[in-house]
């Protein structure tokens, strides 16, 4: 049996939380690697902070939602998360049309680097996401 956190089950749970440290990392090194001008004012220590603000607002929306991964709920994660990337791009000195650009790109990256994932933990071990993904309801 699965411990339920408020209706969520702890598998989930772990999974998200898990699914967002390597987000915030990527992120990271996306941020770093694509827009490397970093403002003055902003440290390193600033920007992992601003990168794990983000990754926790994120976190705590899906467990609002309730982790539903309906078309609605995907498309409002799909918007928080470019909207918090674009914000944080305002950490860098670049063109707003580079920050909408880098923005929407990396969501798309992770976008195609969940669909991989997931495809490939469907062809080794497809239990392992039957078992923690199944709505509560049912």
């Amino acid at each position: 049996m699965v411990k339920k956190v408020e209706g969520i089950r702890m598998g989930n749970l772990l999974l998200w939380s898990t699914s967002y440290i390597f987000d915030g990392f990527i992120l990271y090194l996306f941020l770093e690697q694509y827009l490397q001008d970093r403002k003055p004012m902003i440290t390193k220590t600033g920007l992992i902070l601003g990168i794990t603000g983000v990754e926790l607002f994120i976190l705590v929306n899906t467990i609002w939602l309730g982790g539903n991964i309906g078309k609605w709920e995907t498309l409002v994660n799909v918007l928080i998360s470019i909207g918090t990337t674009l914000a944080l791009t305002f950490m860098y000195e670049v063109s707003l049309k580079r920050r909408v650009f880098l923005s929407i790109m990396f969501q798309m990256l992770v976008g195609v680097s969940e669909l991989a994932f997931t495809c490939i933990v469907l062809l080794i071990e497809p239990e392992i996401l039957s078992s923690i993904l199944i709505p509560m309801d049912s």
